[in-house]
């Protein structure tokens, strides 16, 4: 069963046209890491990722 947070992921990714890898990028994270978000491999990112995240949709934490 998909997650809140990966459904705002994939939301956010089909509405702006971004690839993953593009996302990583504009949140200054490493490789892989809202992949693994995607694929329920990260089921408790860190509160910098969350925040990163965050900034790179131009959103709150919350809203995540």
């Amino acid at each position: 069963m998909e997650s809140f947070l990966q459904r705002k992921l994939r939301n956010y990714l089909e509405s702006t046209g971004l690839s993953v890898p593009a996302l990583e990028r504009k949140a200054g994270l490493k490789m892989n890491v809202a992949r693994n978000i995607l694929r329920g491999q990260s089921k408790k990112p860190t509160a910098d990722t969350l925040q990163a995240l965050a900034n790179a949709m131009e959103c709150e934490v919350s809203d995540l």
